[in-house]
């Protein structure tokens, strides 16, 4: 590996780690906003190059994505909520013309 290689693994690190920090930043500057869902990111190394004994050396890593992470069962009750907050709503609706 030369040096050169060396340093652009290092770079990569960095430039991964500094996304990191910018979402982490983004996650915490947000944590009271309504609507918001925590972002996370994906890391994932970049394919080296095999040597002749089958072992390689990896060319550092690269951010696959940025997801929301939203809880599945979190927003099942969300909705069950607000469909139930609809139906009151209707039945109050009725009930009123009927009074």
């Amino acid at each position: 590996m030369s040096l050169t290689s060396a340093l652009q693994i290092g770079r990569s690190a960095l430039t991964a780690s500094q996304l990191v920090l910018q979402v982490t930043s983004n996650n915490l500057a947000n944590v009271s906003t309504p609507g918001y869902s925590r972002q996370i990111i994906g890391l994932a190394p970049l394919a080296g190059q095999t040597s002749g004994l089958g072992a390689g050396a990896g060319r550092g890593v690269y951010v696959s994505g940025i997801n929301r992470q939203v809880d599945a069962a979190l927003m099942s009750r969300l909705r069950a909520g607000i469909s139930d907050d609809a139906g009151a709503q209707s039945d109050y609706g009725i009930l009123s013309q009927l009074e």
